[in-house]
């Protein structure tokens, strides 16, 4: 980046000067000053952001206007398209067009209010809350977390005080899987049936929570009936055991001449049948083809695989794949027959229907969406004169709350 660090070439620094002009010719003079006004401006932003006095921060914007001044009078406004070229690599880019705005009618260029005004707000502190409730949004504002000491200090209360009021208003969980404390709207959120688990599990060694049980418990997801649940062949939640029954049932064979595997880190179905099965006409004519029998076609359904029939020729005495319409029209309709045949088994049986609707409940029907609240946020070091919408403030913190996740998981 220009402006920052020296070059280095076999072992030997190289000026930065020498870089410019090597690396940018004639245009270095011109990168030169952006630079300049790069500098400038990053410097009202660190006043800004110490809260230096009125007089300082003018002191700053006067050379700032100095050199911005005279490189427009050299060499146009930075927003030219000949200024952006030179630097839109430079990840101060938008940094320095920022610095202008451009009337998109008249394209008449004018100083933005870095210039003039203060933009950015110094960061102070939140230090005194007069509730407990006002304490945890400070906490979450500062520290983006739950830190009860925290907030025992800003509300001038004991902890136990603290905790105790935000228990019995419900903004707070201790959660028993690390024993921190979260709001409400995080703790009531996620994989909800895994969480009533370790909390019903928790309760037997700590009566306390017994009301993680009773809340975790009435944002439950509402059990699906089979007609809202979509089986198709193949899915990785219908055990092996019910596909051999299945393809069994299907053919009129027995279970025990019916091979099933399924391999659930590539997710890849083996279906397979003994050389008794292979010749049943319920294989080869009701459910298959010759060609491709219904043994072959419920695992290329399984595994999501093209149902093609080819047929090898001989051309100048090379051989070549092609398709064979007839044969392949045929498998494909008989890969519906099977396909429907599957969707009717499934939910007839009352005993493996009760067993498959509990397992894909739990596991696949088991997640609330948090609704993220940012209205406590202040946002030190933004603009003030920008006021967000509340919609803006929820991405934000939703944003801030995935980093911080992200950072407990490292």
């Amino acid at each position: 980046r220009i402006g920052d660090v020296q070059g280095v070439e076999e072992g030997v620094p190289v000026s930065q000067a020498k870089l410019e002009e090597r690396d940018l010719g004639s245009d270095a003079p011109r990168m030169t000053g952006m630079v300049e006004i790069r500098d400038a401006t990053r410097k009202i932003i660190a006043d800004q952001l110490e809260g230096v006095s009125d007089a300082e921060l003018n002191a700053s914007q006067k050379h700032l206007d100095r050199v911005y001044t005279r490189f427009v009078k050299k060499y146009g406004p930075l927003s030219s398209n000949k200024n952006a070229d030179v630097f839109t690599e430079d990840p101060d880019a938008p940094l320095l067009l920022s610095l202008e705005q451009v009337d998109t009618k008249t394209k008449q260029v004018t100083k933005a209010k870095m210039f003039t005004e203060r933009t950015i707000s110094k960061h102070v502190p939140v230090t005194h809350a007069g509730t407990s409730k006002e304490a945890l949004l400070v906490s979450l504002n500062e520290r983006g977390v739950v830190d009860l000491d925290f907030m025992a200090r800003a509300a001038g209360k004991s902890v136990a005080e603290v905790q105790k009021d935000l228990e019995e208003q419900g903004l707070i969980f201790r959660n028993p899987e690390g024993e921190k404390w979260e709001t409400t709207d995080a703790y009531l959120s996620g994989n909800v049936r895994n969480k009533l688990e370790t909390a019903k599990a928790a309760v037997r060694l700590d009566p306390a929570y017994t009301k993680n049980v009773k809340a975790l418990e009435k944002v439950i997801p509402k059990d699906l009936e089979f007609n809202e649940v979509e089986v198709r062949l193949g899915a990785s939640w219908v055990p092996a055991s019910d596909m051999v029954v299945f393809v069994a049932d299907l053919l009129g064979v027995g279970r025990r001449d019916i091979q099933i595997e399924h391999t659930s880190m590539l997710g890849s179905w083996s279906i397979n049948g003994d050389s008794y099965v292979q010749y049943q006409a319920s294989n080869r004519e009701e459910y298959g083809t010759n060609r491709y029998p219904a043994i072959d076609l419920i695992e290329s359904l399984s595994n999501n695989k093209q149902i093609v029939v080819t047929d090898v020729i001989e051309e100048d005495g090379k051989k070549r794949s092609v398709v064979n319409e007839q044969e392949t029209v045929a498998a494909q309709d008989k890969a519906e027959l099977l396909k429907q045949r599957f969707k009717d088994w499934i939910w007839q049986d009352e005993s493996r229907r009760a067993r498959l609707l509990r397992f894909y409940n739990d596991h696949f029907n088991s997640v609330v969406t948090r609704k993220y609240n940012g209205s406590h946020l202040t946002l030190p070091g933004s603009n003030p004169a920008i006021k967000l919408r509340p919609s803006q403030k929820d991405a934000i913190w939703r944003i801030h709350y995935g980093v911080m996740k992200t950072i407990e998981v490292r």
